[in-house]
């Protein structure tokens, strides 16, 4: 048996991991966690069961991939805009927002949680990445902050209170359609001045 073949392999495994993740995150933020079944992500991204068990033990293993790589990916995206500290910061942020609301993501993340619950290792994962969303919150607020306003703030406790609100938000959209993301951009605008760039 060559190397090449062996390599071969690992790239079939590799590319059939990525198409489940990819057939689930899209299941997932269309139907939600509990609608979607293990059989529905495996025929959807057109293998078998065998080819789902090969490379996760589960659809909560699944699940939680999907979540971690929809976090970065969002993180990302609102970092860049926070980045970018101009006067259309707000609007960007406004647009960032709705668009989460509407992406399926906080149902996927509150029907994940109600499942995990009873799962101590699941808990401590989850305590994990809402423990880095404070952290990335914190950070950026850390970066925006004024040189004189340093360390008169109690970062990490405000960081805890946005992602509360921001969570609080998140699932009232879930019940209630009615319910926009204009509260969150509220509070945004109140950083619009340290948001522009420095003269």
């Amino acid at each position: 048996m060559t190397r090449s073949a062996r390599m071969t392999r690992a790239d079939s495994q590799a590319q059939t991991r990525a198409l489940l993740l990819a057939s689930a995150r899209e299941l997932f933020l269309r139907d939600g966690y509990n609608a979607t079944g293990v059989t529905a992500v495996t025929e959807h991204a057109g293998f078998s069961s065998g080819a789902f068990y090969s490379n996760f033990p589960n659809k909560a293993a699944l699940a939680l991939e999907v979540l971690h790589g929809i976090q970065a990916e969002r993180t990302a995206e609102l970092e860049a805009i926070l980045s970018e500290r101009s006067p259309e910061s707000v609007a960007k942020i406004e647009r960032w927002s709705e668009a989460v609301l509407q992406s399926g993501w906080p149902l996927l993340e509150l029907e994940f949680a109600l499942a995990a619950r009873g799962n101590p290792d699941l808990v401590k994962e989850e305590g994990g990445r809402h423990a880095r969303s404070v952290d990335f919150i914190a950070e950026s607020i850390e970066r925006l902050l004024p040189e004189e306003a340093a360390g008169t703030l109690p970062v990490r406790k405000v960081a805890e209170a946005m992602l509360n609100l921001v969570v609080g938000v998140a699932v009232r959209r879930i019940i209630d359609p009615k319910v926009s993301a204009a509260l969150l951009v509220e509070i945004a605008a109140l950083a619009e001045p340290f948001l522009r760039p420095a003269r």
